[in-house]
């Protein structure tokens, strides 16, 4: 049921040849989740992560919407019952409209919170879960 991908992201310094960067330290910086489930709509709904930036994209190439939240701005979430499904919460840390909302490539309203909603409250406890050990492994500045 879990639907968590860890795939190697290209860094700037392979892209520059500033140094190698082996596959396991591309792969602890960047994440992706396929679908919150398999149903619908679940199953547009995308997560992908890196160490800076955790996007929601709804919709094939994120044409019914795009979030881009990022990750020292943002709270570690929280897990809300909606019915027999669940959202995973975020908030702007300090209040301000952190979080980016759109469609597309493009994010030019701001906003306060954002909800991921997932099939199962398990899925959820699950994802925030992993979000969570991810950013845990992140460097910090």
């Amino acid at each position: 049921m879990r639907d968590l991908l860890i795939v190697a992201a290209i860094s700037a310094a392979a892209l520059t040849g500033a140094g190698a960067v082996s596959a396991q330290d591309r792969a602890e910086t960047y994440f992706s989740y396929g679908s919150t489930g398999r149903g619908m709509p679940f199953f547009y709904h995308q997560v992908r992560g890196d160490c800076g930036t955790l996007s929601h994209l709804f919709g094939r190439n994120a044409a019914w919407g795009l979030w881009t939240l990022p990750l020292d701005s943002i709270s570690e979430g929280t897990v809300i019952l909606d019915g027999e499904h669940a959202v995973v919460r975020f908030n702007c840390l300090d209040g301000s409209a952190c979080i980016g909302q759109g469609y597309w490539r493009e994010t030019s309203e701001q906003i306060t919170e954002h909800d991921i909603p997932f099939e199962t409250p398990a899925l959820a406890e699950t994802f925030l879960a992993d979000t969570r050990a991810f950013r845990a492994g992140c460097p910090t500045a």
